[in-house]
């Protein structure tokens, strides 16, 4: 149950608002009566021994952590048989997701790589910890601008130490549409170097407006639109690092976020070659500021360096700019960032450490063939809407010709020309039965269940799901499906507050509701095969 307006927890945090509320718990805008200052207060909803021990001692570790650009942590505490809450300085100011979304256009590159310099500075400190601390979930949405023009890299969710046995688990908590690498998707290991990726993904967003297609797509032949491609005027010094930092193979990245920061400032980035491949017409999804996916454009194109006609733009609408101003700072600024991140200068923290010790035996292969095989499906079924600067050619879809002469960076590895066909599914005993189509629900990922089909609640991170009377977040609490409970889809899905919701029967215990299977950007249960 939501915590009301004025209510006290632990005799100290008096709750003044909620910012933010999922199928695991709430962040909350509250006031600490001691210290007369607003606090960010996250809830998590998980109660088992095991993880009240382990948000104990990540708390802790925590706590410790002193930079610049991380809000740090005051206070933690644990409410019998309601959750475990962690208090966070609270940031106050704007992510740079809300900002971008307010504008006409996509950022500057001189504020955008100052921003992502600072960030930079951050996650290198994170992963200099010991163990090394992995964000793991580096977006616009987690990245807040003070009113003094600092960067702050906040994050309420599912940052993790890092192991390096220590796979991803199946559940698509830990993945965000556009930001996350191949290997954080099934049951990959993650390290320092997926940040990079999201830092990446993150500027490419910031300088273009759109969200760049999802990882995995990539693998499938998707055609990944470059920088340049879509806005330009972008130099090919921002391009280079963006690109190379979001290579699929995670030894092709930059190894380190210091790497990516001087990149940036024009020290040290690395070329790369770009191989002009013709390629037969494919589908472009384009992806808006929220993460959903609002366009679909089939492109004949020769896949060389650029895909741009001169003059020609492909972004996704933006809001109606209303005046925000930010500093710009130039490329020594920039290189001072880099040298203090690797200095290892700073001081603050921002979230609840990930929560281990579940993993399931997917691969990331089987999980790659599955997204793939979705993919297809909802491409060849979802109707579309037009993308400005597109015309179009057949009804509910928006087409345009355009070439690429053959251009080349100078560089390292030739990228090998994505295939025409999909990589067919490793084999297996189960035959997944046909699924209807049908359209996802209004800012959700598309769903992965059916009437029927059998599921369990996500082990990433460790959480149970609420279930409640009604498919409606307002709606009274019956009970709640534990990690790892596998359920029965008896009814839905029924779209309910940007959640897809299904009604369900426990196998393991007499409860029976609704609950949400995901948002905008997570899974919260998982198919069985």
């Amino acid at each position: 149950m939501a915590h009301s307006t004025g209510q006290i927890l632990n005799n100290r945090y008096r709750i003044v608002s909620l910012i933010a509320q999922g199928g695991f718990g709430a962040i909350y805008r509250a006031w600490d009566m001691n210290l007369n200052s607003p606090v960010a207060l996250k809830e998590n909803l998980s109660s088992t021994t095991a993880s009240l021990r382990q948000f104990t001692f990540e708390a802790q570790l925590l706590a410790k952590l002193k930079h610049e650009n991380l809000p740090y942590v005051i206070d933690h505490f644990i409410l019998p048989d309601q959750g475990q809450y962690l208090v966070m300085e609270f940031v106050e100011g704007k992510d740079l997701q809300a900002i971008l979304e307010e504008r006409s256009s996509p950022f500057s590159e001189a504020e955008a790589r100052d921003w992502l310099s600072q960030v930079s500075s951050a996650v290198s400190y994170l992963h200099a910890q010991s163990p090394p601390i992995i964000h793991r979930d580096i977006k616009p949405a987690n990245i807040k601008i003070t009113s003094n023009g600092k960067v702050m890299l906040v994050d309420f969710g599912i940052a993790k130490v890092y192991k390096p046995t220590q796979h991803t688990t199946v559940g698509a908590k830990a993945v965000t549409k556009g930001y996350s690498p191949p290997e954080q998707y099934g049951g990959g290991i993650t390290d320092a170097r997926s940040d990079i990726y999201s830092l990446g993904a993150t500027l490419y967003t910031l300088v273009t407006g759109i969200v760049p297609i999802e990882s995995v797509n990539r693998h499938m032949g998707v055609v990944f639109l470059h920088p340049r491609e879509i806005v330009p005027d972008i130099s090919t010094q921002t391009e280079i690092a963006i690109l190379k930092a979001m290579e699929l193979n995670p030894d092709e990245r930059y190894q380190t976020a210091d790497q990516f920061c001087m990149a940036l400032s024009g020290q040290g980035a690395t070329g790369r070659t770009i191989k002009t491949v013709s390629e037969a017409p494919r589908t472009i999804r384009a992806q808006s500021m929220s993460g959903r996916e609002p366009a679909l454009a089939s492109v004949p194109v020769d896949r060389g360096p650029y895909l741009h006609a001169p003059g020609q733009v492909i972004r996704v609408p933006l809001r109606k700019k209303r005046g925000q101003k930010i500093t710009i700072s130039g490329a020594l600024v920039l290189m001072s960032v880099c040298i203090l991140a690797i200095l290892g200068l700073g001081g603050g923290l921002y979230s609840l450490v990930y929560l281990q010790g579940y993993v399931t035996p997917t691969s990331t292969r089987d999980l790659l063939a599955l997204t793939s095989t979705e993919l297809a499906r909802i491409i060849g079924s979802a109707p579309t809407t037009g993308v400005p600067g597109l015309t179009s050619a057949t009804p509910g879809l928006q087409t345009s010709t355009v070439s690429r002469s053959p251009t080349q960076i100078p560089s390292e590895t030739p990228i090998p020309a994505p295939s025409d066909s999909p990589t067919p599914p490793p084999s297996s005993t189960h035959t997944p039965e046909p699924r209807p189509t049908w359209i996802p629900c209004a800012g959700t990922y598309p769903s992965r269940l059916n009437v029927g089909d059998r599921a369990f609640v996500s082990t990433d991170p460790p959480l149970p799901n609420r279930v409640r009377t009604l498919p409606d977040p307002e709606s009274p609490i019956t009970g709640y499906l534990d990690v790892s409970e596998k359920i029965e889809i008896l009814e839905g899905p029924v779209c309910s507050a940007t959640w897809i919701w299904w009604r369900v029967r426990s196998l393991e215990k007499n409860l029976t509701g609704w609950t949400a299977e995901g948002d905008a950007e997570n899974y919260w249960l998982v198919p069985l095969p």
